[in-house]
């Protein structure tokens, strides 16, 4: 865990400008995005979160999507609680196809098995956001369980980095670095510090991020 000031001396050095200041204005907006868009590359362990506040409704299929303290980036997994198995949560995943969703809408009442979102949990607020379980739960008062990749609080001049590591952090200052050497047109040295973010994030976390993959979250494009 850094703070933004610590960040900031990396990305200078990173950057090779003394004058870099990410800790107020246009390029605190870009550590802000940068930090989101990490969180959206990888599951960090750090920006993982439970919620078991959704409660079930003996035969009620749809539910609005709460975000209560949690706004999750990406969900990982959804489960209910199986009476028939002392409480034990049961994995429910996505409906695959339309098919799936029509079949499993014909069951009676029992222990859900997929689910369907409505509306975008990221941009929507509760409310307008709703989850249907298919088929609808049988029993009363069983917790649905989410977990997944909660939306980072923004920094400020103040504030620390979420992660434990600075191994983490290192990376974040590596991809901060190559968004502002991209808008500064100095993209042979912006495609150097992402390509060593990326070959970082696969050497410590085991996952493959291609060059796309970070263009595409980033902004970092070779024909700007």
């Amino acid at each position: 865990m850094m703070t933004l000031e610590e960040i900031q001396s990396q990305v200078r050095e990173h950057a090779r400008a003394t004058n870099i200041t990410i800790t107020s204005g246009d390029l605190l907006s870009i550590v802000n995005f940068t930090l989101r868009g990490m969180a959206s590359l990888v599951p960090w362990s750090d920006l993982t979160a439970t919620d078991n506040t959704m409660i079930t409704t003996s035969g009620k299929r749809q539910y609005d999507w709460l975000k209560n303290d949690i706004n999750f980036l990406d969900v990982t997994y959804i489960g209910i609680q199986d009476e028939d198995e002392l409480n034990r949560f049961k994995r429910v995943v996505p409906v695959r196809t339309e098919a799936d969703w029509e079949e499993f809408g014909e069951l009676p009442d029992d222990l859900p098995r997929v689910y369907r979102l409505y509306g975008d949990p990221l941009t929507l607020s509760d409310g307008e956001v709703k989850i249907e379980f298919r088929p609808g739960p049988a029993h009363e008062s069983k917790t649905i369980r989410r977990t997944g990749v909660r939306e980072p609080d923004d920094l400020d001049a103040n504030s620390e980095t979420p992660f434990r590591l600075k191994f983490y952090d290192d990376i974040f200052a590596l991809l901060i670095s190559a968004i502002i050497l991209a808008q500064r047109a100095q993209q042979p040295r912006a495609q150097q510090l992402a390509s060593l973010a990326i070959n970082r994030i696969r050497d410590n976390t085991g996952k493959e991020i291609t060059v796309r993959e970070i263009q595409d979250t980033l902004l970092i494009r070779a024909d700007q």
